[in-house]
């Protein structure tokens, strides 16, 4: 099987089962709403920011990779934690302050109404999620990457 006809087929069976978590996801109306009452319920929660995928995207295998990634994340933590995803342009309407996510894609990861952190971008690094998750599971005394998890400040709207 050639590099690019396998390229392809993954990449396109990433983006279904992406696609699938994401409409479970966005089947909630309103996102800020959802993600007030988990935290209020002490439900940590992984807000997933996401452009719609552009056809580049579904080609990339960076894509392909941070897709691959976050939903075994997200099939391994289904139970533990909730799952959330708005396009970078709803952020504004979740958050009162100016968030400090800049690229398409991006990854929050809220503890409780005054803990979180975050990945600005498409995390590539298993240990990113592993340290997320005892993030959120209240295990921060586990090492996590310096230099790919912020603190994330917050106030919701």
């Amino acid at each position: 099987m050639s590099g690019f006809f396998r390229a392809g087929v993954l990449c396109g069976a990433l983006v279904l089962a992406l696609s699938a978590l994401v409409a479970s996801a966005v089947a909630e109306v309103n996102p800020r709403r959802t993600l007030q009452a988990n935290l209020a319920a002490g439900k940590p929660t992984v807000l997933i920011v996401s452009r719609t995928p552009t056809p580049a995207d579904q080609r990339s295998e960076a894509y392909a990779d941070w897709a691959g990634y976050l939903n075994d994340f997200a099939q391994e933590h289904r139970g533990d934690f909730e799952f959330l995803t708005v396009k970078p342009t709803e952020l504004k309407a979740i958050f009162a302050e100016l968030s400090p996510i800049k690229s398409p894609f991006a990854t929050i990861f809220l503890r409780d109404a005054q803990s979180a952190i975050y990945y600005d971008g498409m995390i590539h690094d298993r240990s990113a999620y592993g340290a997320a998750a005892a993030f959120l599971a209240g295990r921060p005394d586990e090492a996590r990457p310096r230099s790919a998890l912020k603190p994330f400040r917050f106030r919701l709207r």
